[in-house]
């Protein structure tokens, strides 16, 4: 029991961390995005999916399979391709 809550805790760490990285670049890509008048419904869109993840998420017990993991390696991996070619865009696609 001990040892699936401490993963669990690493797990939620880890997306922390992954939507610590990812907060600088996607203010700058927002905000170059804010200019053009099309996209300033965001603050909308963004509170609507969030209030929708918030209140449709199921309650069981997060399961990761190597899809998940698989996507956190490409995560990263776009990651360190900002940080070589320093596109706000690489970094929040």
């Amino acid at each position: 029991m001990f040892s699936q809550a401490l993963n669990l805790l690493r797990k939620r760490f880890l997306l922390l961390v992954l939507l610590g990285v990812h907060l600088p670049f996607l203010y700058v890509y927002l905000s170059s995005l804010w200019k053009l008048t099309h996209y300033q419904f965001f603050p909308f869109a963004i509170g609507a999916f969030v209030l929708l993840f918030a209140t449709r998420r199921s309650g069981d017990e997060e399961k990761w399979s190597w899809l998940s993991w698989t996507l956190i390696a490409l995560d990263l991996a776009c990651l360190g391709l900002q940080a070589y070619t320093y596109s706000p865009l690489v970094a929040t696609v």
